[in-house]
């Protein structure tokens, strides 16, 4: 549950100072917030944004998480290239929250598969996104630089149907 103070709302090109800060603060690498710029503009009349970027604010637009996702509409496939939340705001729902709305924006957009890439060692982030349905489908050996660790990749399939419910891989059946 978020507080009554905070909203979920779209990221914006505003916005770009702000997620680079909080994605340097959260990981070793990350974009400027130039690039950022770039990706959070709006995209010209009468084309879609290839991007999806979700914000976590509280009052005066301060951001506490945000998470960003690609867009392969053609092919009805996205994935998640990051999902940062503020240490002090870590283990309290606020990247569930985020990353559910994320998935409702997805399903509204006939997303059917979600990719992402993990560190096979983070299992704070993994609980997070098995929690939402995803589950393993491929490992990235060395994928990580700075301690070449594994990524694991995971994938949520027929994304529109499974919002929100777990996927019982050996019933075969959503619960």
């Amino acid at each position: 549950m978020l507080p009554a103070e905070h909203c979920i709302a779209a990221l914006e090109a505003r916005d770009a100072d702000a997620v680079s800060a909080l994605e340097s603060a959260c990981f070793l690498t990350g974009f400027n917030p130039e690039q950022y710029r770039r990706i959070l503009q709006t995209p010209p009349k009468g084309k879609e944004a290839p991007f999806l970027g979700l914000g976590l604010f509280a009052p005066g637009r301060i951001l506490s998480a945000y998470v960003l996702v690609g867009l392969l509409r053609a092919a009805r496939e996205a994935e998640v290239y990051n999902l940062a939340v503020h240490e002090s705001f870590r283990r309290r729902g606020f990247g569930a929250a985020l990353l559910a709305g994320a998935l409702r924006a997805l399903a509204a957009q006939r997303i059917e598969r979600v990719f992402l890439e993990v560190r096979e060692g983070n299992r704070p982030a993994l609980a997070l996104y098995a929690s939402q349905g995803f589950e393993p489908c491929g490992r990235r050996r060395g994928y990580y630089a700075d301690t070449d660790e594994d990524a694991l990749v995971l994938c949520l399939y027929s994304a529109r149907d499974r919002v929100g419910q777990r996927y019982d891989t050996h019933a075969d059946t959503l619960s």
